[in-house]
């Protein structure tokens, strides 16, 4: 998993015109589920599902608070096992 120190910053946006977005060059759109799971204070830990037309990919994410602004975050893409329904 990938570890880098992250400034976090946050920002409220007004909503964009999503017919534009679409038609942006290099745009790609999917949909998103994501899962915090139970973590210890300071410290946050999620699961992301990205679904593109033509894959899934799933993204774990752990955070760990520094600062007040700052965190160490690790990201990286995961396999998650198939269920067998037999």
């Amino acid at each position: 998993m990938e570890k880098q120190i992250e400034t976090e910053r946050k920002y409220v946006i007004k909503m964009p015109d999503l017919s534009y977005l679409r038609r942006a060059v290099g745009s790609t759109e999917s949909n998103i589920t994501q899962i915090y799971l139970s973590s210890e204070p300071g410290k946050t830990h999620r699961i992301r599902k990205r679904e593109y037309p033509e894959k899934t990919v799933y993204i774990e994410n752990r955070k760990t608070r520094i600062s007040s602004v700052s965190v160490i975050e690790e990201e990286g893409e995961i396999t998650l096992p198939v269920e067998d329904n037999n």
